[in-house]
């Protein structure tokens, strides 16, 4: 019999000012003020690149050799000019040539000789991609950041960093890049996602649950973020004249299935506000196919149906037979530099990749951001709403190769029911829904190691017990699908980070009611400045139309003196670590790893103990070890006090807690476990709540 299937998708997005690195503005609601081209009276700007066979600019291009089709319908072209950004001699007439049309009223301009916007974009990299796009933007700044050009750096590491903000200056560029290139995150590769990006944490933390996800999915989230970082920069570019460049060094990235309309949405935006990405692959020159990946992910698809004819009916689902589907289809998309090479040339662009010479490509890059023309025309019949329309440039001229956008959308693509944007609407009402069973917990544990921000870490389960599902008449299965979703607030209101988990639930009735007993997981690992915050969580039932929210508060300290502590973690179980899985994870203790209990009613069978879990934190290289009394209390008064006796700190002065409670003295109930650690004249505490049942 065939088993239920569960995709689940994973993202993490975080919204960034390019202009600075202060906290960032809230995420826009659905129907934001993105222009957009709304019916046959609207202008449309199309820029074009045009090189001859030998790959040289052809500079003497005039309007009535050019032909624009919107899907495949010749349109009169109102406007032809060509555009000179710091560039001279572009766009001159031949002798005896009429001169351009001028620009239509009302459309963009860009006086010649004005600075061009330009945008440098760091992803995640390996430590040989960060050297290659070190090396190509450094070939960047020396060739082609001239007063002509405005240049801002900025990098993608679990959202958008901004680096360095409107610059001429080469020498500032230069060192921009040095910065960032040193800055993103590095890691192990990763089939399937971008070579470099640090699954090892995340990925652990969902995969060890049932239901849960793994580093396939934490690929997804990468990627997701990695797309959401990018319609920040496009719409930080969208109020600028003219044609506006990209140059995005990546190793690259995928497009989970589902998330479609993120990519198609991505490229709207940068089509309708005149953005041309420009993909720089660092990988350098790959000695075999990328579609090895591919056919692995296939392989792995394959085994997972194999698993599942031979596996007798009554069995639960495992995790990978649940996401088979998942894998199957992101088989088809291993290839991430696909995705690259499809944002540039949609565009207006060209993807740079198999080569460690930058080079000649970033000369090029150069020439594109110097001269280019500008056609403008209004479209002969409206479209609707949503409706994509194809632009096609076409030059009376042999030899010749156009660069030009795909298309544009006339009007943005509607977020879907299950979507993030419509769960995080149930915070806009005086009360919380709760229709839907849901559990969640935030975890404080210790600061980076520059004594900034705090690693701290949110575990949310959904219960699968009441959703509701849809019937395919034709096959008589049933299909759900359900949103976790969470974002963080800060002081003021403002998102400082936003992320989600978009789940598919199908299978037939049978499996459907055997897999009410499931909870699905959502875990996330925040690093956090000091300061106060509000974390607002969302579980929506989109078939159903049910939704539970909460509102979780979290305080940030300042940096504390030479002792501290991070919460409690009440154990609900021990696992055995991934070896290859991050050694920083604060719930991992060498070879095992700590599973939570995130408020769920524990036994007080006879023997049984509730272990609690905590890390201490001493100044680095302190030999002397705290002292930890835990005490617990119930009904306003003491039923167990006693001394838990500590190890001696690490190398990096941490210490691991973990003190049994004996629960055959707890009647059922609820109880208070409080810690006090003390070194010195030093002290510190935590509380956690306990529930008892019997």
């Amino acid at each position: 019999m065939r088993r239920m299937v569960i995709s689940i998708f994973s993202s993490g997005l975080l919204a960034v000012s390019l202009a600075a690195a202060q906290t960032p503005p809230p995420v826009p609601a659905p129907q934001d003020s993105t222009p957009r081209f709304v019916s046959g009276a609207e202008v449309v700007a199309v820029d074009l690149v045009v090189r001859d066979k030998k790959g040289k600019l052809v500079t003497d291009l005039q309007a009535g050799e050019i032909e624009v089709l919107e899907d495949g319908v010749p349109q009169k072209v109102t406007s032809f000019r060509p555009i000179e950004a710091g560039g001279p001699g572009f766009g001159a007439p031949p002798t005896g040539a009429a001169p351009a049309p001028s620009p239509l009223p009302g459309a963009a301009a860009l006086v010649a000789g004005a600075p061009h916007r330009v945008v440098m974009v760091f992803g995640r990299l390996s430590a040989d991609g960060r050297r290659l796009a070190q090396g190509a933007g450094e070939e960047f700044a020396r060739r082609d950041v001239t007063p002509g050009t405005l240049v801002t750096v900025v990098r993608i590491d679990g959202g958008l960093i901004p680096v360095l903000d409107l610059t001429s200056d080469p020498a500032a560029v230069k060192e921009a890049v040095r910065k960032a290139t040193a800055l993103v995150g590095a890691g192990p590769a990763r089939a399937g996602g971008p070579t470099g990006a640090d699954s090892s944490y995340s990925g652990q933390q969902m995969s060890r649950f049932q239901g849960g996800a793994g580093a396939n999915d934490l690929s997804q989230a990468d990627s997701l973020a990695f797309m959401s970082a990018l319609v920040k920069v496009v719409d930080g570019l969208r109020a600028d004249p003219g044609r506006k460049t990209v140059l995005v060094f990546s190793e690259g990235f995928n497009v989970p299935p589902g998330y479609e309309h993120v990519f198609a949405d991505l490229l709207s935006r940068a089509n309708r506000a005149n953005v041309s990405f420009y993909g720089i692959d660092v990988r350098g020159l790959q000695m075999s196919s990328q579609l090895g990946a591919s056919g692995g992910a296939l392989s792995s698809a394959a085994a997972i149906s194999q698993q599942q004819r031979t596996s007798g009916s009554g069995d639960a689902a495992t995790r990978d037979q649940m996401t088979q589907d998942d894998v199957a289809q992101a088989s088809l998309r291993s290839d991430v530099v696909d995705t690259l090479d499809h944002l540039s040339t949609s565009t207006g662009g060209f993807l740079v990749t198999q080569t460690n010479d930058f080079g000649k490509p970033i000369a090029r890059i150069g020439e594109d951001i110097r001269g280019y023309y500008e056609a403008a025309y209004t479209p002969s019949s409206p479209g609707a709403p949503g409706q994509f329309r194809k632009i096609e440039v076409r030059v009376a001229r042999k030899d010749v190769r156009v660069q030009s956008r795909s298309g544009y959308y006339t009007t943005p693509p509607a977020p879907a029911a299950s979507s993030p944007a419509v769960a995080f609407a149930a915070f806009s009402g005086s009360q919380l829904p709760s229709d839907l069973e849901m559990r969640s917990h935030l975890y404080r544990f210790g600061r980076d190691k520059d004594g900034g921000r705090f690693d701290c870490l949110l575990r949310v389960e959904a219960s699968l017990a009441n959703t509701r599902f849809k019937e395919d008449p034709a096959t008589g299965k049933l299909a759900g699908k359900m949103v976790l979703a969470g974002r963080v607030l800060n002081g003021t209101g403002g998102v400082v980070e936003t992320f989600g988990q978009d789940v598919a639930l199908g299978g037939s009735p049978e499996q459907i009611q055997a897999s009410r007993a499931q909870t699905l997981p959502l875990a996330r690992r925040l690093k956090l400045a000091p300061g106060t915050y509000t974390v607002e969580l969302v579980v929506r039932d989109a078939v159903g139309d049910q939704t539970s929210a909460q509102r979780l508060a979290l305080t940030v300290p300042e940096p504390e003196g030479g002792l501290a502590m991070s919460s409690l973690v009440v154990v609900g179980g021990v696992e055995p670590a991934d070896p290859k899985s991050d050694p920083t994870d604060p719930l991992r203790i060498q070879d095992k790893r700590i599973v939570p209990n995130l408020g769920q009613r524990v036994v007080a069978a006879p023997g049984a103990t509730m272990p609690i879990y905590y890390v201490v934190y001493v100044k680095a290289g302190s030999k002397e070890t705290p002292t930890a009394v835990v005490e617990v209390t119930g009904d306003g008064r003491v039923v167990a006090r006693g001394a838990s006796p500590l190890p001696p700190p690490d190398a990096d002065g941490r210490v691991i807690g973990l003190a049994p409670i004996p629960l055959q003295k707890l009647a059922p109930g609820t109880y208070t476990v409080k810690v006090t650690v003390s070194k010195d004249k030093l002290s510190a505490e935590e509380t956690a709540t306990v529930v008892v049942g019997s």
